[in-house]
């Protein structure tokens, strides 16, 4: 006879007796005696049973196996009457034992999954309609195809080497490990992420909490609005900003094309160039502007507070009224007030000159001159002028005078 018990657990064998020369079941009841029950484990030797074998009737007898005598891979019980003559005809029973690594059969038989490892499952596996409690071990491979998993997989502790080109139509309560590729779709992830290794090839049709880490590049279009903040942007961003951006806070490095709308709100500070055009009005510049190398074809209609530097030209028409100070003129600007010849200074007024026009051109009538001649001489007392030498004159005597560019000495 042979049996299959768990490993290292109680148990009861049961089998026939025969009697001894004979074809017919020991229906009478035979005593037992120490020694007519044995067990062997893995041949190492035969011991006497710790029971005693019972007759259940009609010639069946029952015998209790101790967990002690189950700590083998294969384990024999003979049960041999040991007076003379024999009342029973030698019986023997094999028991393989399972459930246990030092067991014949490692799987165990009691649970109703297998918690050691399924090396591999080649053929198709139709359907899991009951629960999968958990799935401790590693799963090598499945070769076929899982048509459906209907209850809960409580948890995969391994790693899932192949692909799952099914759809997982449930909820996935947790990935530990790394998900190596996802060719379908998935429908959404409520959970978070923890990281995201390759590239998301398809779309991310919903919304996106928070991104914490670096997003490497965005090849294609984000077509939704982003709202909440993107603390810094490292790189260039190769597309067009469509959308609105409430505000950037950090440094931009340079932006190549052009900013087709309004800036509405301030622009703190331009570092770098302005290479483009500012087609649009700026509204007010608060901070210094560095320095403008080509041409403001438009106009400045509000007030220019000063200009520090130096203005190069103005090749157009100052309309308005200069109203604050100019501060001083250099002697080569007052060259060029008073004189038509730009290389002479103020003390050289030639011809044509405002100083040779003026003088040239202005001419004192008959009132004028009495007014000069009907002058009291009193505070006229600079040195060398018509005054002073005038009031010099002592009747008789000579005086030198110059008059222009002529001397006359009056006696």
């Amino acid at each position: 006879m042979a049996e299959l018990r768990k490993y290292d657990a109680v148990t009861t064998i049961y089998f026939p007796l025969i009697d001894f020369g004979a074809t017919d079941f020991e229906t009478t009841p035979v005593a037992h005696a120490v020694g007519d029950t044995k067990y062997n484990i893995d041949g190492a030797g035969a011991i006497n049973t710790a029971a005693a074998f019972v007759h259940e009737g009609l010639g069946i007898y029952s015998l209790a196996i101790a967990a002690a005598e189950l700590q083998g891979a294969h384990v024999v019980i003979t049960i041999v009457d040991q007076t003379g003559p024999k009342a029973w005809e030698d019986q023997a029973v094999l028991i393989d034992t399972y459930g246990n690594a030092a067991a014949a059969h490692a799987l165990d038989l009691d649970v109703a999954w297998a918690a050691v490892g399924i090396a591999s499952v080649s053929g198709a596996v139709g359907s899991v309609a009951g629960a999968v409690g958990s799935v401790t071990g590693a799963v090598g491979s499945v070769t076929g195809a899982v048509g459906s998993v209907t209850g809960a997989v409580g948890s995969v502790t391994g790693d899932l080497g192949g692909d799952v080109l099914g759809s997982v139509v449930g909820s996935v309560a947790s990935v530990t490990g790394a998900v190596g590729s996802v060719t379908g779709a998935v429908g959404s992830v409520t959970g978070a992420v923890g990281s995201v290794t390759g590239n998301v090839g398809g779309n991310v049709v919903g919304t996106v909490a928070s991104v914490v880490g670096a997003v490497g590049s965005v090849a294609g279009n984000v077509g939704g609005n982003v709202t909440g903040t993107v603390a810094s942007v490292i790189g260039n961003v190769g597309g067009n900003v469509v959308g609105t951006v409430a505000s950037v806070v950090g440094a931009v490095g340079s932006v190549t094309g052009n900013v087709g709308g309004n800036v509405v709100g301030t622009v703190a500070s331009v570092v770098g160039n302005v290479g483009g055009n500012v087609v649009g009005t700026v509204a007010s510049v608060v901070g210094a502007v560095g320095s403008v190398t080509g041409n403001v074809g438009g106009n400045v209609v509000g007030t220019v507070a000063s200009v520090i530097g130096a203005v190069g030209s103005v090749t157009g028409n100052v309309g308005g009224n200069v109203t604050g100070s100019i501060g001083a003129l250099t002697a080569a600007a007052l060259d060029d007030l008073f004189s038509i010849d730009s290389g002479n200074t103020y003390g050289g007024a030639v011809a044509g000159s405002v100083v040779a026009e003026i003088a040239d051109n202005t001419s004192i009538s008959a009132a004028g001159v009495d007014a000069i001649w009907d002058e009291l001489m009193a505070g006229h007392v600079v040195g060398g002028s018509m005054a002073v030498i005038l009031n010099a004159l002592v009747p008789g005597a000579a005086v030198d005078m110059t008059l222009g560019f002529t001397s006359i000495v009056v006696t």
